[in-house]
């Protein structure tokens, strides 16, 4: 009888540090959801699909490391981004969205001249 070789284990997409680091800041979006102005359904929708995406990302550990899915977790890290500054600058900061959105669109002038 010959012997079948063992496919080598594949590399998956979430190393176990960044699966711990998202569990910690699901955490923090939790606390914030009894902030008072969470319940303004501008800043909730935010805050809710930060919670959406993370969860997702917890509950799927096991995705495989493939370009495609490299590019879609770039692609989805970079819009969590901007919705965490979002969140961070109306929620305990007390702005506006539109004021956020534009401390933000000027941060990123400054840095990218």
């Amino acid at each position: 009888m010959f012997a079948v070789p063992k496919n080598p284990p594949q590399k998956l997409l979430y190393s176990k540090e960044f699966i711990r680091d998202v569990k910690g800041f699901l955490r923090c979006l939790e606390k914030l959801l009894a902030h008072p102005r969470t319940s303004r359904p501008e800043n909730y929708y935010y805050v809710y699909s930060l919670i959406t995406y993370y969860t997702a990302i917890v509950n799927t550990p096991d995705v495989p490391s493939t370009k495609e899915n490299v590019e879609l977790l770039k692609q989805g890290l970079v819009v969590c981004k901007w919705f965490e500054d979002i969140v961070a600058r109306t929620i305990p900061g007390g702005k506006t969205i539109v004021e956020a959105m534009e401390d933000i669109q000027e941060e990123r002038r400054r840095s990218n001249p």
